[in-house]
């Protein structure tokens, strides 16, 4: 349990980064955006390698800390599929990314709370609960700053929301149906 704990501070530490301007200029400025780029996602790999390795380890022996609820295999998937939507309207800016204003950041929160719905060990409590909590912070941060991307507006907007809405269900029946089982073994919908 102990590399799943590590892996999500190292992974949160990285990632609150860019919500302190000053630190992530400093580090651009002495490692190029390049070399700050880099440094950011190689960090972030170990960090998520570690939060693999440990829940891997951890998972066996991990007791059920909570009674999962009844209805949470019927709400989980759809929750991730607004998630997976979310996720590509980030990238497909338009109505939703403006409604939403932090889509990446929401869609983590959608994504870990559902997780927790239908995960009730204590390896999936430290980790999806710790992926939620340092998401909850990070939206907090953003909204704060109030540092939105630009969102396109009028006919682009509608065109990528719907791209973002068939993409999001394109990847997410896509994880259904083989990805998800691939990655982790388990296959989400039975």
């Amino acid at each position: 349990m102990s590399l799943l704990i590590v892996g999500l501070l190292i992974f949160s530490a990285i990632h609150f980064v860019p919500s302190f301007p000053g630190v992530k200029s400093t580090m651009q400025s002495r490692l190029g955006v390049l070399g700050y780029r880099g440094v950011f996602s190689g960090i972030s790999l170990v960090a998520l390698l570690l939060m693999i390795y440990g829940y891997a380890e951890a998972q066996p022996q991990s007791p059920n800390v909570w009674t999962m609820p009844s209805w949470g295999r019927d709400v989980t998937p759809v929750l991730v599929l607004v998630a997976f939507i979310l996720l590509a309207a980030t990238y497909l800016r338009g109505n939703i990314a403006r409604m939403v204003r932090h889509p990446m950041t929401i869609a983590v929160i959608v994504w870990a709370g559902a997780h927790l719905l239908v995960n009730p060990t204590q390896a999936d409590v430290v980790l999806f609960g710790g992926i939620l909590a340092w998401a909850v912070v990070a939206i907090v941060f953003a909204f704060a700053r109030n540092n939105n991307r630009a969102v396109v507006a009028g006919a682009t907007a509608v065109r990528n929301d719907i791209l973002a809405i068939v993409v999001g269900v394109i990847v997410y029946i896509l994880f259904v149906w083989r990805a998800h089982e691939w990655l982790f073994g388990v296959q989400p919908i039975p």
